[in-house]
């Protein structure tokens, strides 16, 4: 690749360097977008019926038709619009699921970035690393049903990309540092839970407290299989009476690395309900143990999936949830 003299090659550039100078710019053209035109469609009748939806008389009226962005047999986009649109259904009987925020998640979170953010911060002065995604997940944040609803019906789970009467765009890397602050670069995320063996402490394989973190897990799920949000805060917060002090290191990691594991499967990789994976309690031991784990591409790799999920379920009264 030519570059100019003095020019930086690509090749030695971080990502969000690399996505700054825009290589990648959506097409615009008419052929490639979704168009306004005159559709005739049949009326549904939503009652139910032996024989499946009962169907009237047609109505014509204008409406989006998103066209692919390449070639295909009949040149229309996979989008849920779209079949919405053809077979005249709605979102009559769905609403939008949140999971609730943990109680006393705030004050924990507080706690961490007060008293122990040396595994939160970057290793230069005055450099995020994980810090500000954190105190962000603090807040409290109203989400519009109208506004998600569009944006899934627009959304082409065959591109990744949402289409609209403007433009093909989509969210990119660039798109989730800049928005939640979440980290680009690091090693690679992987949630997975090491065997017994590679779990002694003497072969040095991993942080030496996730041995501890794993079996208060398997204690808590003992009884019910899974452990939620709000038994895994009130087990290491909501008990403890100074959130601190601590009888040794390890008890200290130990604390840390829940919380984290909280915000990961709360706020970073969501998906399965409000529950802790097992598999996430890895990566939050090697975040309070100095690792750096790149967590943006996971998250936009989650928030395709959901879109996805959610855009090709079948059009029915009610839609896959995923929350």
């Amino acid at each position: 690749m030519a570059h100019g003299e003095g020019s930086v090659p690509s090749s030695e550039l971080s990502i969000c360097q690399l996505a700054e100078r825009h290589l990648y710019e959506p097409n615009t053209s008419e052929e490639v977008n979704p168009v306004i035109r005159q559709q005739v469609l049949a009326h549904a009748d939503l009652t139910r019926h032996p024989r499946g939806w009962n169907v009237g008389s047609t109505l014509s009226d204008y409406s989006f038709h998103p066209l692919a962005p390449y070639s295909k047999p009949d040149h229309e986009a996979y989008t849920l619009g779209t079949r919405m649109v053809a077979k005249g259904l709605g979102w009559d009987g769905h609403t939008a699921e949140y999971v609730p925020q943990s109680k006393d998640y705030v004050e924990w979170g507080i706690s961490i970035l007060n008293n122990h953010l040396f595994c939160l911060k970057g290793e230069a002065e005055n450099t995020d690393y994980i810090y500000g995604a954190i105190y962000c997940s603090l807040g409290e944040y109203e989400v519009s049903d109208s506004l998600l609803r569009s944006l899934m019906e627009r959304w082409d789970p065959e591109t990744n990309t949402f289409l609209f009467s403007s433009g093909e765009r989509t969210v990119t890397l660039l798109d989730m540092l800049l928005m939640s602050g979440l980290p680009s670069v690091g090693d690679p995320y992987e949630e997975y839970v090491p065997s017994i063996d590679d779990l002694e402490p003497s072969k040095l394989m991993f942080p030496n407290f996730l041995s501890g973190l794993l079996e208060e897990f398997y204690r808590l799920s003992r009884k019910n299989g899974s452990v939620t949000f709000q038994v895994w805060c009130d087990h290491f917060h909501n008990r403890r009476e100074c959130t601190s002090s601590f009888t040794s290191l390890r008890e200290q990691h130990i604390y840390i690395a829940a919380f984290i594991a909280h915000w990961l499967c709360s706020y970073v990789v969501v998906g399965g309900g409000p529950y802790i994976r097992p598999g996430v309690l890895l990566m939050a031991s090697w975040i309070v143990s100095g690792r750096k784990i790149s967590l943006a591409p996971s998250t936009l790799c989650s928030l395709y999936y959901s879109l996805r999920r959610i855009s090709m379920h079948p059009v029915a009264s009610s839609y896959e949830k995923r929350i």
